[in-house]
């Protein structure tokens, strides 16, 4: 098709009649290959829509997939939160051997011996709960087997089993477990920020897919026209040509025109490039297929401007609502405020009650023993297998109380009062941070706004001058024809048809990307194009973690 448009003469009309077909859509088609063009590096291509493209590219961007980890990473820490409800299950064994020496006639040893051994094997099992009211909850199973050759020991061996409640609540700091509430929300908080904060850098990767999609149309059509102009350089040296052969134009005419069409062969030649590297870029962004290589994205449809209707109030009440980066900003200053909660409550004394029941048992074989100073010899009387000592257990005669206060206060408080301070200055700079950045989404806003406007008064315009610029070219062929312009005149008007071609496919495209900056500032893009998030589902609290 190359070789035939250069041995072709094209007339002034049929090219700007072709021109207007092949710039008429923004989207354009794929440029012309140029003889001198490379190989093409992308193995396959796909015609793909804008929305397509992004919805391909969320789905198989590695850089995508991994940023989208780190909000399933986070909410393990509400998990981790909820642990400190958690019933923990503790199991103790133990064993120990002693051969001591006898310093004193109260150790039992027997007469000549001069060992005094005792061997105990003990084990126990405990569940501990800390409950939402803050208390915590120890219940506790133990069991000893104690074997002496104390001749004051009655039980040889003896058995000691023991059950016991214990319970300790903190009655002035972390009060009804509020610091364990506190670190639950905030647990909360910094897995829906991290949402947020996705969502926001998801908004500014759909807007760059955006652009690079609008890039590609750009960079085709400035081909197009790059080239159109080069074919309307050639055709009218070949026209010239043909005039000087017949005494009507002087050589210097054609010369002209050949040096002319040389220059716009460079610029198409660059323009080419600048259409692979655009698919390039697209395509990496995109990563379609599952090749070593992305397929190369070819753009489906070209976009039509159309007045702004949208409602500046609408657009900022959107803004404040949906915009990720205010969100996150508004998860921080809430995080901000519950730490001083928490520094406050550190400067408070620790003030915790305890109390705790422990049912004894015991139970061993009784051994004759001889109080001391005295030669009767007495049988301990709760002799008895393990299960004697159980039931002795059971029987709730023995027993140990105890209830206790514990108080702390550090006397400067130091510690807690710059916690306390460094809280109060964070909390007072995420207020200003999320003033500043209201007022820059509003800014934000307004300039998406002006700047769409603008974009749909350019697309007027250029669409006009390219009328024109067609009227204008046709009037200078017809002159030219006649004699009474030169070359260079028509040379020139094609020139500013080419540019004003390009200027509209431009306006057009930034039109477009305006549009895309408006609803990336209300915070619709993501909705726009179809990208739904998952919904944040909280941690759901265990049953054990409901009391």
């Amino acid at each position: 098709m190359r070789e035939a448009a250069r041995n072709t003469v094209i007339s002034p009309r049929t090219a700007i009649a072709c021109a207007s077909l092949l710039l008429a859509s923004v989207s354009g088609g794929t440029a012309l290959a140029l003889e001198s063009a490379p190989a093409p590096l992308i193995p396959a291509t796909q015609e793909m829509s804008l929305r397509q493209a992004v919805a391909t590219a969320i789905a198989g961007n590695p850089g995508v997939l991994a940023r989208a980890q780190l909000p399933v990473a986070t909410r393990s820490g509400e998990l981790e939160a909820l642990a400190a409800w958690e019933p923990v299950l503790k199991l103790e064994l133990g064993w120990d051997r002693s051969n001591l020496v006898p310093t004193s006639a109260l150790a039992g040893a027997e007469d000549g011996d001069s060992v005094l051994s005792e061997e105990q094997a003990s084990g126990s099992l405990s569940l501990s709960k800390l409950l939402r009211s803050g208390t915590t909850l120890d219940l506790s199973l133990a069991a000893a087997r104690r074997e002496t050759n104390s001749s004051f020991q009655g039980l040889v061996p003896e058995y000691r089993p023991s059950l016991g409640l214990g319970l300790e609540q903190p009655l002035l700091r972390n009060r009804w477990g509020m610091q364990d509430e506190i670190t639950l929300k905030l647990a909360r908080n910094d897995t829906a920020a991290e949402r947020a904060r996705f969502a926001a850098d998801l908004a500014d990767f759909v807007f760059a897919i955006a652009g690079a999609y609008w890039d590609v149309v750009l960079t085709e059509s400035r081909s197009e026209a790059a080239q159109l102009a080069l074919e309307l350089a050639r055709s009218l040296a070949d026209d010239a040509e043909k005039r000087v052969q017949v005494g009507m134009l002087a050589p210097v005419a054609v010369k002209e025109a050949r040096a002319e069409a040389a220059s716009r062969e460079e610029q198409a030649l660059s323009a080419g490039n600048e259409v692979r590297l655009s698919l390039l870029r697209l395509a990496h962004m995109v990563r379609a297929g599952d090749g070593p290589r992305p397929f190369e994205i070819q753009p489906a449809h070209g976009h039509e401007p159309v007045a702004s209707r949208a409602d500046p109030e609408r657009s900022l009440a959107l803004a404040l609502e949906r915009r990720p980066e205010l969100r996150l900003a508004r998860l921080q200053r809430e995080n901000r405020v519950l730490g001083v909660s928490k520094a406050r409550d550190d400067r408070l004394p620790s003030l915790s009650l305890s109390a705790g029941y422990t049912l004894l048992g015991a139970g061993g074989r009784a051994v004759p023993i001889s109080p001391f100073g005295s030669d009767e010899v007495v049988s301990n009387p709760f002799g008895g297998s393990w299960s004697d000592a159980i039931d002795l257990l059971a029987d709730g005669d023995f027993n140990r109380w105890s209830v206790g206060l514990s108080f702390e206060l550090p006397l400067a408080r130091s510690a807690s009062r710059a916690r306390l301070e460094r809280a109060h200055a964070r909390q007072l700079q995420a207020d200003h941070e999320l003033e500043d950045l209201e007022s820059t989404v509003i800014l934000q806003l307004d300039r998406a706004r002006a700047d769409l406007a603008s974009a749909w008064q350019r697309v007027q315009a250029a669409r006009l001058a390219v009328d024109l610029a067609d009227e204008n070219l046709h009037d200078q062929r017809r002159r030219f024809e006649e004699g009474m312009v030169t070359t260079t005149d028509v040379l020139g008007f094609q020139q500013k048809l080419a540019d004003s071609m390009a200027a509209r496919t431009l306006a057009v495209t930034d039109h477009a990307l305006a549009e895309a900056s408006q609803q990336r500032a209300q915070g619709t893009l993501l909705e726009h194009y179809g990208v739904k998030l998952e919904g944040y589902e909280q941690q759901a609290r265990p049953w054990w973690a409901s009391f």
